[in-house]
């Protein structure tokens, strides 16, 4: 067949081939947009199940721990909380109990040293609810400090320690995909070791000084 027969063949089926083209092309534009849209949902599906696999990794490694620290020295009294963990915390309730009584702080059970202008707390803090406490942070409770050869301060620091001894902390918090975590308590009785002997005889007196003698007997 030569060149000429197959322009006369063409001529005489020219609209069967034009049909014929046209669904071609229809149906190839078609399966582009398929081929399109089944990529991209590879892609988004392949993208979802990265995040899940991220989130999961995150859950497994991010694991806040609370920890309650006490410090009892002679110039300084520090009760904190500290992030030893992985990953900020986010502190949900505290409450301090003494007997059947409770509050949401230390410092509301502490005693008020009776000259007003007498201030020996350096720092401490009054609500907890909501506090964020990154990790490897720690956040002061109270913390009392003061010269140990002070006889005012002496008599204070007992007072406090022996309200301290008394009290006992409990913390709720969560991590910050809102998993709660495993509640904190930790008694203070730990504070009271040095207050009184086995004969129950107090080690620290209130001393006998000028600033202190008419300082009133503890609540506690």
């Amino acid at each position: 067949m030569n060149f000429e027969e197959i322009l006369k063949l063409l001529r005489e089926y020219k609209d069967e081939i034009g049909i014929i083209l046209t669904f071609l092309s229809i149906f190839i534009a078609f399966l582009t947009l398929f081929i399109s849209a089944y990529l991209s949902f590879l892609s988004i599906r392949y993208a979802a199940q990265t995040l899940k696999l991220q989130r999961e990794h995150n859950f497994k490694t991010v694991t806040p721990i609370l920890q309650i620290i006490t410090t009892d020295h002679e110039e300084k009294l520090v009760v904190e909380l500290t992030n030893v963990g992985t990953g900020p915390l986010i502190i949900k309730k505290l409450i301090v109990t003494k007997d059947n009584q409770t509050k949401h702080s230390i410092i509301a059970w502490m005693p008020k040293h009776p000259n007003p202008e007498v201030i020996y707390w350096t720092t401490f803090q009054g609500g907890f609810n909501g506090l964020c406490i990154s990790q490897g942070q720690s956040v002061n409770g109270i913390l009392l400090e003061g010269d140990w050869k002070d006889a005012d301060f002496v008599w204070f620091r007992n007072e406090v320690r022996k309200a301290l001894s008394e009290l006992t902390i409990t913390v709720d918090y969560e991590d910050i995909y809102n998993r709660p975590m495993q509640s904190q308590t930790r008694d203070l009785k730990w504070f009271g070791r040095t207050l009184k002997t086995s004969a129950n005889k107090e080690l620290f007196p209130k001393p006998n000084t000028e600033k202190a003698i008419n300082l009133p007997k503890s609540e506690f």
